[in-house]
């Protein structure tokens, strides 16, 4: 699979790189020349991505052929302590579900970092119901977040239990799923864990996640699923057992954001290695507003931040791990800062490049007798030989290429699927800018903060409490929640508008309208029905922009970033 990746994006950059840059040419101003490096940069990034996730996609149906299925435990077997991380967001049916596991020797640790009186109680309450099968762990402080819970459950009162399982508030347990991930440590020391498979739980609670949740399943019927012949298995934070040894000759959890990933790299350098069980599906949630998804993508993207800075050169030069699993790694977190590269190819295609290269000339419209005269930016005679038919096609396929597995969920549900795929665009369109003030403040700071997604405490309305520093609240708030996050939004997507009437392209007014209602959603409902329609429209326009573009490029013609006005 990585020869695969390696081998197309090479021949991609070496088709289209001489040509894009000899555009270099067609300015001699430094900032036009920065812009196209700029341009080129993002195109190749973007090729990158699309390719690894075309090869997951391939790679899935070839390893389905021999997938591993996990064969139930029987009879007693070694103690597992089931570990359930709560702050804030405790969910008595995903609390239940560890409690109901058909196998005896486990024992449910609630890990409750909750500081809202209400959730503690109702913490305390379950358990008081579950006399003997339930203990409950508080600390004094939130240090290390969820990794500094598990560290210090497991080490003070879950310290006999040769293997560990982790379950998040929302992570819906079948009742066999410790007896059929056990068996695949048996006569393997290398296996250092097993992670199972998630879907979203068929009783969604609000209708943001009813219309989106569907997209929690290409993570895990496409872009997981073939690796464990030729990627890296990778502990996904919940729904997974790992093997105490493992805990313990890693350094426990590394206090980080990203502790399932850094805990993973960390073992494979040791020699031990990850099995997915693709046919043990859990229940997890999605994000109930779109809000928490903000705060849900932020934390990724300081995550992924946070392994590369501290954890990917060890990970990187370790003989240990196979080439073939370091590139897997790499892509999987390069994947979280395709909005931010997003965002700078927005820049430099549609505002700077026009301003450098293009050339202000009359449009004159015409329809039923009735003729309008427009001065619009149009592409120099340098950009409108980019546009060429195979040029076209590679940029509709790499288009769709990261959209595969959400387009194998809308052929499998296809009512469902399409309106998934129709209402998407605005809250991952809007994004762009939130992950992009999420890289530049871990830049910063070097610092990143774990956020709770389900945190239904004043912290997710910005009402810090106690035990959180000044500076410890502005780094949570940076990137999602900060005012000036959203006015950067705005004050985007209203340049797009200005550049999409001064270009006459139509194309970038979806990613405009997308980005500006990022911030209006932030203030009202998602099934508010003075928002509804609109929400649709980003999808629409956005494809509309290219599949418009083919004609032109089919025939021949020069076209602006996919317009549909020819010059």
């Amino acid at each position: 699979m990585g020869l695969f990746v390696l081998a197309v994006f090479a021949w991609l950059v070496l088709s289209f790189d001489p040509r894009l840059l000899a555009l270099l040419s067609a300015t001699p101003h430094l900032g036009g020349k920065l812009a196209i490096a700029a341009f080129v940069a993002c195109l190749n990034f973007f090729w990158l991505i699309a390719t690894y996730h075309a090869a997951l996609a391939l790679f899935t149906l070839i390893s389905s052929i021999r997938r591993p299925l996990s064969l139930p435990w029987s009879g007693d077997g070694p103690s597992v302590a089931v570990l359930y991380t709560t702050m804030n967001d405790f969910q008595e049916r995903a609390a239940e579900s560890c409690v109901n596991q058909d196998y005896s020797p486990c024992h449910v640790y609630i890990l409750d970092d909750s500081q809202v009186p209400d959730a503690c109680a109702q913490v305390d309450d379950f358990a008081s119901r579950h006399p003997g099968r339930v203990t409950v762990v508080r600390r004094s402080d939130r240090r290390g977040y969820k990794a500094g819970s598990l560290n210090h459950a497991l080490s003070t009162v879950a310290i006999e239990a040769p293997y560990f399982a982790v379950a998040d508030a929302d992570s819906v347990l079948p009742p066999d799923f410790i007896r059929r991930l056990l068996p695949y440590f048996k006569g393997d020391p290398r296996v250092g864990w097993v992670q199972s498979s998630h879907r979203p739980h068929p009783q969604q609670k609000t209708a943001f996640a009813r219309d989106l949740g569907l997209g929690i399943i290409p993570l895990w019927t496409v872009y997981y699923g073939p690796k464990n012949r030729f990627g890296f298995v990778m502990f996904l934070g919940h729904g997974g057992v790992i093997s105490r040894e493992v805990w313990q000759r890693a350094g426990g959890f590394p206090e980080v954001v990203s502790e399932d990933l850094c805990l993973s790299t960390r073992a494979a350098q040791l020699g031990y290695r990850g099995i997915y069980a693709s046919d043990v599906i859990c229940f997890e949630d999605f994000p109930d507003g779109y809000r928490q998804l903000r705060r849900q993508q932020e934390k990724y993207v300081k995550g992924a931040c946070q392994f590369f800075h501290r954890e990917w050169i060890p990970f990187l030069m370790s003989r240990r791990v196979g080439w073939h699993q370091k590139l897997d790694v790499f892509l999987s977190c390069a994947s979280l800062f395709s909005p931010t590269v997003n965002l700078v190819f927005l820049a430099t295609y549609c505002v700077l490049i026009p301003l450098f290269l293009g050339e202000w000339k009359v449009l004159t419209m015409q329809a039923a007798g009735w003729s309008y005269a427009l001065n619009v930016l149009t592409p120099g005679d340098t950009l409108l030989t980019l546009w060429s038919r195979d040029f076209y096609w590679a940029t509709l396929a790499c288009t769709l290429a990261p959209a595969i597995g959400s387009l194998s969920v809308a052929f499998a549900h296809p009512r469902r699927g399409t309106k998934m795929f129709l209402l998407s665009a605005v809250p991952y369109l809007s994004l762009m800018v939130v992950a992009t003030g999420a890289t530049l403040a871990y830049l910063v700071s070097r610092r990143a903060v774990f956020l709770v997604t389900g945190d239904t405490s004043g912290a997710a309305k910005g009402q810090w409490p106690r035990g959180f520093s000044p500076m410890s609240a502005l780094r949570e708030r940076i990137g999602a929640e900060d005012p000036g996050t959203q006015i950067v939004e705005t004050g985007t997507g209203i340049l797009l508008v200005v550049m999409c009437v001064a270009t006459a392209n139509v194309a970038p007014l979806g990613l405009a309208l997308g980005m500006g209602l990022g911030p209006l959603l932030l203030r009202s409902r998602w099934d508010a029905p003075a928002i509804r329609p609109l929400l649709y429209l980003p999808f629409i326009l956005v494809c509309a922009g290219l599949a418009l573009a083919g004609p032109a490029a089919l025939a021949g013609q020069g076209a602006w970033m996919n317009a549909w006005f020819h010059f």
